[in-house]
């Protein structure tokens, strides 16, 4: 019983989250647009975004409700000297060859998003940011009772690197390693591509945001 309950109350905050990113997502969507309008580094460098906006969209909401329930949280108040930043193409090593422009557009739009520093280009930047996906996997999660597979994980692992723009020298580089589970009945292995990449987004800010 106690366990239901406590399942009862972890699925209430869960959809609370839910609620409150679908509204912090349609503000930062009217924001990407405003500085779309008025920043021509944004339209000539920011690689495209998702062709279809409903998955632009999901991804952000998983990215904010995950956020919330995760060990990383976003970090609005760091005080890393850093106040530009600019994200470079991320690199894939991987044959899942169209995440290379989708996790490049998360993490720039996440950064615009959260606001803390400023996406520019290389050249007037305080550091760079790099990244590569070094292996990717698709594996069953959990079965039920009859050996059937009821979920699925997608396991990415990343290599991610922030370089001074001055010196050209590594500030912190880590190795990350995120996965999202989706049902196979009800989502589709993007689903778990998209939660694996909202989490992924969480680690960077954070990473990046804080003083060293």
């Amino acid at each position: 019983m106690e366990s239901r309950v406590a399942s009862c109350r972890a699925q209430s905050r869960h959809d609370s989250y839910l609620f409150t990113s679908t509204r912090i997502v349609e503000n930062a969507s009217r924001l990407r647009s405003m500085r779309h309008a008025r920043n021509p580094f944004v339209r000539r460098c920011a690689f495209p975004i998702f062709t279809r906006t409903t998955t632009a969209v999901a991804a952000f909401i998983c990215l904010l409700a995950l956020a919330a329930c995760s060990p990383y949280s976003f970090n609005p108040g760091g005080k890393s000297s850093i106040k530009s930043i600019a994200i470079e193409r991320f690199d894939n090593k991987t044959p899942e060859f169209a995440l290379s422009d989708r996790m490049t557009d998360i993490v720039i739009d996440a950064f615009i998003a959260n606001g803390t520093i400023k996406v520019v280009s290389r050249e007037n930047a305080d550091a760079y940011l790099t990244g590569v996906l070094t292996r990717y996997e698709r594996r069953p999660f959990e079965y039920d009772q009859n050996d059937q597979v009821t979920r699925y994980a997608v396991q990415m692992d990343f290599d991610i690197a922030l370089h001074d723009t001055k010196t050209d020298t590594e500030m912190w580089k880590e190795s990350i390693r995120q996965s999202g589970q989706y049902d196979p009945v009800s989502e589709t292995e993007e689903t778990g591509q998209q939660k694996a990449l909202a989490l992924l987004v969480t680690a960077v800010i954070n990473r990046t945001t804080k003083a060293w």
